[in-house]
């Protein structure tokens, strides 16, 4: 399959599109350095601490709090991915050991009151 000269233009134009950082939104670009922010949380630095100096120089325009929701939605979403992957069997509902639920194939068939059971 030959590539016309139009379709070289647009991955062209893709590939320059992806080598601009500048062009990425702000949720991508905390994505692409989530691994740099865990670090510096493991050795003790506070999120306000590490929002300061990711915007000192303007490379990333976020609010502290958009930051912090930001970054939980982005670990949040890549746990879910994880959980996803893995090759477990589902766990099933153990509802035999709750009183509370009826076991399948139950059937409620009211009868007569006995008294004399009850005393």
């Amino acid at each position: 399959m030959t590539t016309t000269n139009d379709e070289n233009k647009l991955v062209k134009a893709i590939d320059d599109l992806m080598q601009d950082s500048s062009k990425l939104s702000e949720t991508a670009k905390l994505r692409n350095i989530l691994p740099h922010i865990e670090k510096a949380r493991e050795m003790g630095y506070t999120l306000a601490a590490i929002h300061g100096a990711l915007t000192k120089d303007g490379t990333l325009k976020i609010p502290l709090k958009s930051f912090i929701v930001t970054l939980n939605r982005i670990k949040k979403a890549s746990s879910l991915e994880g959980k996803k992957t893995k090759n477990e069997p589902l766990k099933e509902n153990n509802n035999e050991m709750n009183p509370l639920i009826k076991p399948k194939g139950f059937v409620w068939k009211p009868g007569k009151k006995k008294d004399e059971d009850l005393i």
